[in-house]
C-alpha cells in the first residue's frame, strides 16, 4: 500500500509539473525554449532589375493558408533541403549535400547533388547556374531528427524560355524547422 501511495504521489507531481509547463499558444521544444518564428526575407532580380520581394513571418511555425517554409535532411543521402513557397504562386527550393545539419557554407552548382530552383507563376521553372547557402545557426531540437536553422542564400538561375532570363535569388532566413529522416 505504501508503494502505491508513493507511486500516486510521484505521478501526481509529474502531472502537476507537466500542466504547469504548458501555456496557451506556447510550444516548448526539448531545450525548454519557445519554438521560434520562421522568418524569410528574399529578393529576386530578373535580368538585373528588381523582380520580386519575398518577406514573411510564420509565428511559431504556423502556416495559415499563405506562404510556408520548411526543411528536411536525409542522412542516407547526406542531403539538406529548404523549401519556401506560397501555393502555386511562387517557390524557392535549394538542396545540397552537407553530411549533417551544421554551420557552414555549401555550394550550389546545378549538379544533381547541389541544386536550387525558382518558380514564379507564369515564368516557368528555372534551374541553377551557381550559388551557395550558408547555415549560420543550427539549434538541434531532437538529436539527428529535428533542427531550427538560420542562414542566408544566394544563387543564380536561368529560365528555360527563349530568350533565357537570368534570376538572382538572395536573402536570409531564420527559425526554419528542418526534420530528419
Amino acid at each position: 500500500m505504501k508503494e502505491f501511495k508513493l507511486s500516486m504521489m510521484f505521478l501526481s507531481l509529474i502531472s502537476l509539473l507537466a500542466v504547469s509547463c504548458i501555456q496557451d499558444d506556447v510550444i516548448i521544444n526539448n531545450d525548454g525554449e519557445n519554438v521560434p518564428d520562421a522568418v524569410v526575407n528574399l529578393t529576386v532580380t530578373k535580368n538585373g532589375a528588381q523582380f520580386q520581394s519575398i518577406s514573411y513571418t510564420l509565428p511559431k511555425q504556423v502556416v495559415t493558408g499563405g506562404p510556408s517554409a520548411n526543411g528536411s535532411f536525409s542522412s542516407s543521402l547526406d542531403k539538406f533541403s529548404l523549401n519556401f513557397q506560397d501555393g502555386s504562386k511562387w517557390q524557392v527550393g535549394i538542396s545540397v549535400k552537407t553530411g549533417d545539419v551544421s554551420n557552414g557554407t555549401y555550394k550550389v552548382d546545378g549538379e544533381v547533388e547541389e541544386r536550387a530552383a525558382y518558380n514564379n507563376d507564369g515564368d516557368g521553372g528555372v534551374t541553377t547556374t551557381n550559388g551557395s547557402i550558408t547555415l549560420t545557426k543550427v539549434n538541434e531540437v531532437i538529436g539527428d531528427v529535428e533542427w531550427f536553422v538560420d542562414g542566408n542564400l544566394k544563387f543564380t538561375v536561368t529560365s528555360q524560355t527563349t530568350p533565357a532570363d537570368t534570376y538572382v535569388i538572395s536573402g536570409s532566413f531564420s527559425g526554419i524547422n528542418v526534420k530528419g529522416n
